[in-house]
């Protein structure tokens, strides 16, 4: 990857590789759930199905492209055309992001942590004013989160801190196995590898590293009751504030974790 001409050839390979991983099942669900649901009964509760592929003949094309969570922009959370599969789309979407985050880390060191770190301050301020702007609620019981789905849940964009989450944890993989190279070399290891050398040696971090995660992974995922046992009970500062760090509070101390079992 050292010279320029083989870069453009490269990154097409890899996500021509990601296109194929998806492509197959995800056509075969689409063209057979869209020729065949329609037809399957028609019971009380199986109109639904054909909701499912409602608007198939406008933008089928999008769901070709993985495309379909940007054109139509608006998406109902239970109609449209193959809505459910946002995660695969987004996923993909966002993986052409990642070769192009490996070749800033290998060549510009330092751009690769100002757009991480972009990433994950910018990214989590437009959650907060993205939540905020459209009156979206944490609780889901709300008139206003009718929009949650297409504003929020399956675009692409709202999930820009967990790309820097996720390169800072490949960066940090790869200083292990540097730290590994140096075998019982313990002065090599404290003078070029610090913090895995902590988290490696000292049983305090090791406990707080595993209390961290079950405290605030808990806290995280609980915070939410009262606003979904009472929808309105929160404001919009507090809906929007939980929308952009939320995702701290759950990556961060998977992170820990994981950081905890590769330094062992």
């Amino acid at each position: 990857d050292q010279r320029d001409g083989i870069i453009p050839s490269l990154y097409a390979k890899l996500v021509f590789y990601r296109y194929i991983k998806y492509a197959p099942m995800y056509y075969f669900v689409f063209f057979m759930g869209w020729s065949i649901f329609p037809y399957l009964s028609s019971a009380d509760t199986w109109y639904l199905s054909e909701t499912l592929f409602h608007d198939c003949e406008k933008y089928w094309w999008s769901n070709l492209l993985f495309i379909s969570n940007l054109y139509p922009w608006f998406t109902e959370g239970l109609n449209g055309c193959y809505y459910w599969p946002f995660m695969i789309i987004c996923d993909f979407q966002l993986y052409l992001m990642i070769p192009l985050c490996v070749i800033l880390f290998k060549r510009k060191h330092l751009v690769f942590q100002l757009i991480m770190i972009l990433f994950a301050v910018g990214g989590s301020i437009m959650n907060y004013f993205l939540f905020y702007a459209s009156k979206l609620s944490v609780g889901v019981l709300t008139l206003e989160n009718y929009y949650l789905f297409s504003e929020n849940f399956n675009k692409p964009h709202t999930k820009l801190p967990l790309i820097a989450f996720g390169c800072w944890m490949g960066q940090f993989y790869l200083n292990v196995l540097e730290y590994r190279k140096h075998g019982n070399d313990v002065d090599k290891k404290k003078a070029n590898f610090g913090l895995i050398h902590i988290i490696h040696s000292s049983n305090l971090v090791k406990v707080f590293l595993i209390v961290y995660g079950i405290v605030v992974l808990n806290l995280t995922t609980l915070i939410p009751f009262t606003a979904n046992k009472e929808a309105y009970s929160w404001t919009r500062t507090e809906n929007a504030l939980y929308n952009a760090f939320a995702k701290f509070g759950y990556i961060t101390p998977i992170m820990g974790l994981l950081a905890l079992v590769l330094c062992e």
